[in-house]
């Protein structure tokens, strides 16, 4: 039986990221949450960074504008939109 939680994360210009994982959490409406392998069935809005705990222990944070998480099976689909990194302005 495997321990990992599989990701996939979407973005509108394709697949940005497709990894196994010992856990996930960001924010919703209601506050934080951590998902582990074998979760309960789960789907939310996010809209905080995405922080994924890979299964080498490598700690991943995604800038998140807004997006959608389904957990099903062991397994994460992320649809997101992502934040936009600001250029300095010259002022």
């Amino acid at each position: 039986m495997n321990n990992y939680i599989q990701v996939k994360i979407h973005t509108p210009e394709g697949i940005y990221l497709e990894t196994e994982c010992v856990e996930i959490s960001s924010r919703n409406i209601l506050g934080e949450f951590n998902i582990l392998p074998f979760h309960t069935n789960y789907i939310t809005n996010i809209n905080d960074n995405l922080k994924i705990i890979t299964k080498e222990g490598v700690i991943s944070e995604i800038p998140v504008q807004m997006g959608v998480l389904r957990f099903e099976e062991n397994i994460v689909d992320v649809y997101l939109v992502l934040s936009p990194i600001l250029a300095p302005t010259d002022r």
